[in-house]
């Protein structure tokens, strides 16, 4: 699960989605949404928004933030939520949620409701402990991450060019800061001391807080 925020000009807004999955190795994925969201015309209108990724200890708040409409509500306000600058986009981040990924639409296919994102810039929250991530199950209930199996060594025809297996860890460390892998592995991101010292998609060099 994730939270989407927008910016429609005059508010921010946020909504959350159950459905996304990256989609290839080029920094892209997929949500899906449609008119019955209040989000959706703000985010079809200005072509952006921030995919912000929720730890388990948030899940009541993202359900709730569920249940209500943008139209009626601040819920940035409502469940106090931290907006953050983004630096590509003028929706912005969520200061409480583990990384933040900032998109541009870059399809639409109206058919299914999948809105095609292109990742611009990540920002990963190093003062997040909880890294646990939400799924949820379509019945109410959700599932929270639990035991990790690296099977990595056993892949790598498989895996995508610019990646790097350190021997010592057994882990992959990525040559680009933000190289899309896979959504729910924060895209490579190396931490910096502050959620507002940001990293670039293009050079994964620190940019300033702002």
């Amino acid at each position: 699960m994730v939270l989407v925020t927008t910016f429609d000009g005059v508010k921010n807004n946020v909504m959350t989605i159950s459905w996304t999955m990256a989609i290839d190795f080029a920094q892209r994925m997929v949500i899906t949404t449609g008119e019955w969201n209040h989000s959706f015309k703000a985010l079809m209108e200005t072509g952006e928004c921030v995919v912000c990724i929720p730890s388990a200890s948030m899940i009541e708040t993202v359900v709730q933030i569920g249940m209500v409409s943008g139209a009626d509500a601040d819920k940035f306000a409502m469940f106090n939520l931290t907006p953050v600058p983004a630096k590509n986009v003028k929706a912005p981040l969520i200061g409480e949620c583990i990384a933040c990924l900032e998109c541009k639409v870059a399809d639409y296919i109206e058919e299914y409701g999948f809105i095609v994102l292109q990742v611009v810039r990540v920002a990963e929250n190093p003062d997040c402990t909880d890294k646990r991530l939400v799924h949820a199950r379509g019945d109410g209930t959700f599932v929270a991450d639990g035991e990790t199996y690296n099977c990595r060594e056993l892949m790598l025809s498989k895996l995508p060019p610019g990646l790097l297996i350190n021997a010592s860890e057994k882990s992959f460390i990525s040559i680009r800061t933000s190289y899309l892998y896979s959504l729910y592995e924060l895209f490579f991101i190396e931490s910096s001391n502050s959620f507002l010292s940001l990293y670039s998609s293009d050079s994964g060099s620190a940019i300033s807080p702002r």
